[in-house]
């Protein structure tokens, strides 16, 4: 074998050697990432929180506010689970003059601070391994079920990220099992689970925008709450 060959062979030794490190590391700072998440709601970090999340995830949360405040009855019934959810749960929680004030971030930080995301949620986070990695994404799981996703990660720029809009797709298929199991549709179910999360504080008119609502009506029902 020529001395020309060798040193090719050892070449692409070290490359792939360089390359197993380079995605050993990444899988360590996605795991970090993914613990920094979990501390950051289990202590209720709100700019810890924010920045541990993916700009999709951030977007969403951008969009969830803008429906918060102007969606009508029509355009939510269109909507997923989780998203009916989170629409009449800001709804609940506060008046049309907050909502209007609240950008996503803001409301983010309102789920995030009011334990919206129990705690349990973010204790089940802990001892997650990778099932599924790239070096720009991975899947996080619990070492007895590996085949069950517990969240996502991507890489961007600035660092690992949590892929919460990964989950909230995944959380509206499960959702939606419950729903059929419980012979619920999912309107019905949305507003069972919301009764259960807000101690009954729904009426019918929060499928209404509240931008079109009255001085009168624009009270929330769980008092006048403004996000800071």
């Amino acid at each position: 074998m020529s001395y020309t060959t060798i040193s090719r062979f050892l070449l692409v030794a070290l490359a792939t050697i360089a390359t197993v490190t380079a995605r050993a590391d990444d899988l360590s700072d996605a795991l970090a990432a993914c613990s920094g998440y979990r501390d950051a709601l289990l202590s209720k970090n709100v700019e810890a929180a924010w920045s541990s999340i993916d700009q999709k995830t951030q977007e969403y949360y951008v969009t969830l506010a803008k429906k918060a405040l102007g969606a009508s009855r029509e355009e939510i019934r269109k909507q997923d689970i989780i998203t009916k959810l989170m629409i009449l749960r800001c709804r609940v929680e506060f008046n049309k003059y907050a909502i209007a004030k609240m950008s996503g971030r803001e409301l983010f930080a309102e789920g995030v601070s009011r334990g919206w995301i129990s705690r349990a949620s973010a204790e089940s986070l802990k001892g997650l391994v990778a099932v599924s990695a790239n070096p720009s994404s991975a899947i996080l799981a619990l070492p007895s079920q590996p085949k069950t996703p517990v969240i996502y990660m991507t890489k961007q720029a600035n660092g690992w990220k949590v892929e919460l809009w990964r989950s909230f797709e995944a959380g509206n298929q499960s959702l939606k099992m419950v729903a059929q199991q419980n012979e619920l549709t999912e309107d019905e179910f949305v507003i069972e689970m919301l009764k259960a999360a807000s101690e009954g504080k729904f009426d019918g008119n929060l499928w209404d925008a509240p931008a079109n609502r009255t001085s009168k009506q624009a009270a929330p029902s769980d008092g006048d709450k403004s996000p800071n």
